[in-house]
């Protein structure tokens, strides 16, 4: 199984929740490590960031997942988030 995992980059409350889900995952699938793609959306929003590019790196890195950050609405990193996810984990 692997996880997708989104917070909005405008949102710190959202950019908080995404640890909760990664903790939430190791309990629902009783394991140390889950594998997947940390995604900060919403980057055509950059004027109003509230989470720094860096610190959701740091985030990923800490979770062990790959990291990107996209834009749903102008499809920015959309598909590359897509094509990580599975080139790395099937």
């Amino acid at each position: 199984d692997i996880f997708l995992i989104v917070y909005s980059i405008t949102d710190r409350i959202s950019f908080k929740g995404a640890r909760s889900y990664y903790e939430r995952a190791l309990r629902v699938k009783d394991t140390d490590v889950v594998y997947g793609v940390l995604v900060g959306n919403k980057c055509d929003l950059a004027n109003e960031r509230r989470v720094p590019f860096e610190e959701g790196k740091q985030l990923a890195s800490e979770l062990g997942f790959e990291f990107f950050e996209t834009s749903a609405r102008t499809r920015v990193n959309v598909e590359e988030t897509f094509v990580e996810l599975t080139r790395a984990y099937f």
